[in-house]
């Protein structure tokens, strides 16, 4: 996944809310879902389930406008997974080493896609629970707040050098998996989700040059843990 594909996809999902501004529900919306996708595909299902889990949620989610946010995770990523381990499944009927290995390999790439589907649709969702459904998976009730959350994310610092340009930088967390960028100017409410980025680097683009904004960074990890959003840094976009 390029970091022009995580930006492209940061602004969709964006765009996707009521005019680019998603309505959360505090300063800590990380910890405000009182639902969220349950991964179960990962553990509960058989080989060819999963194969057939997987299908089902590409033929739901393909189509719908609900999730036209993520339409190249779904059209690419999902669809090119599903179809190498139903292939490589295929293969490995005859219990070659060499082809059980493959299905192994294209079986973690399919499970890593849906658990990255899962946490764009927690996003997408926004507590609700038909709209999970509708793609295909399941939920489950989230705590509040639980020990596995992940630490904040720590050493945000932000620069523009470039007109509507803002590039930052931050220090790894244990565990992430994913970072979700987020900003807002001074006489916005609202923080705008801007990106997402698995790299320490991210860089917002098309911005309102010769103003103040103000950024945030969440971490997202496996099995739906995330952190609070870091402390906001403010930069002057050139």
């Amino acid at each position: 996944m390029s970091s022009q594909d995580n930006q492209q996809r940061g602004r969709l999902v964006q765009d996707w809310y009521t005019g680019g501004a998603i309505d959360r529900t505090g300063p800590h919306f990380c910890f405000t879902m009182k639902i969220i996708v349950l991964l179960d595909f990962k553990s509960s299902l058989s080989e060819a389930g999963l194969a057939q889990f997987a299908v089902n949620v590409y033929t739901r989610m393909k189509y719908n406008p609900k999730f036209a946010a993520i339409k190249t995770l779904i059209d690419t990523d999902l669809k090119d997974a599903t179809d190498q381990y139903n292939t490589a499944l295929q293969e490995a009927a005859d219990r070659s080493r060499v082809k059980v290995a493959e299905k192994r390999l294209a079986q973690q790439r399919l499970l890593d896609v849906l658990e990255t589907v899962a946490a764009h649709l927690n996003i997408i969702a926004n507590n609700n629970e038909a709209t999970v459904l509708e793609a295909g998976f399941r939920v489950r009730p989230r705590s509040q707040r639980s020990d596995a959350d992940l630490e904040p994310v720590t050493g945000l610092s932000a620069q523009s050098t470039i007109p509507g340009q803002v590039t930052l930088r931050f220090n790894r967390v244990p565990l992430a998996r994913m970072y979700s960028v987020e900003w807002r100017s001074d006489d916005e409410p609202n923080w705008r989700n801007s990106t997402y980025t698995t790299a320490r680097r991210a860089v917002i683009n098309n911005l309102t040059s010769r103003r103040d904004i103000l950024i945030r960074v969440c971490a997202l990890g496996s099995q739906q843990r995330m952190s609070a959003p870091c402390e906001p840094v403010r930069v002057f976009v050139m």
